[in-house]
């Protein structure tokens, strides 16, 4: 069974970029037999590409304040236990999610 938590809701255009580069680390992307388990909604390309993207669509909306009474964005984090399910599938149920 899963664990789903807000693991940072971040504040500033700097967090976010800290966030993206912590999200696509390819230790964590990466599975042992080599495929990449990275999806992105409405972003693609390089993550400079993604980050300038999304702080885009926070300036055309006027959300891209850095204070501390606004929030860039929420990074969640889900969570099984050991050997409960593939990288894969845990990657799957992310996206529906």
């Amino acid at each position: 069974m899963a664990i789903i938590k807000v693991v940072k809701a971040g504040k500033t255009k700097s967090s976010l970029k800290a966030a993206l580069n912590y999200i696509a680390n390819e230790e964590k992307i990466i599975t042992p037999t080599g495929k990449k388990l990275m999806t992105s909604l409405n972003c693609w390309g390089s993550l400079k590409n993604i980050y300038d993207t999304m702080i885009a669509t926070k300036e055309l909306y006027r959300k891209a304040i850095d204070n501390r009474n606004s929030e860039m964005y929420k990074h969640f984090q889900q969570s099984f236990k050991p050997n409960e399910i593939t990288p894969e599938k845990a990657h799957e149920i992310g996206k529906k999610w």
